[in-house]
């Protein structure tokens, strides 16, 4: 269902229904979902705003349940090197998606 909505959303034009698959895909964020989020933005000439870095946080930072605590969430970080690198290049492509991929 991930992919689909994904493959939905990247062929979408903006308006009500792009944004509500945007905000579901925040959430499941991982790095095809963020470099299609940043593309989109970019298209759209609009800024890095709270649901991009929602999906960033959503992506960077794993949660798995506590051990001894019942009903509570660890958090933990997730390697981020091929995002990163892929950033990297976006931004020294020095396009419309540079200012994002700096964000």
């Amino acid at each position: 269902m991930r992919d689909e909505m994904l493959r939905r959303y990247e062929g979408m034009s903006g308006g009500q229904p792009k944004a509500i698959i945007e905000s579901a895909l925040a959430e499941l964020a991982d790095a095809p979902i963020m470099l299609a989020l940043i593309r989109s933005y970019a298209a759209d000439k609009r800024p890095f705003d709270g649901r991009l870095a929602k999906a960033v946080r959503n992506f960077a930072v794993g949660q798995r349940p506590a051990r001894d605590w019942p009903g509570a969430n660890e958090e933990f970080s997730v390697s981020l090197t091929e995002l990163r690198k892929e950033l990297f290049r976006m931004f020294v492509a020095n396009d419309v998606q540079s200012t994002l991929a700096e964000a």
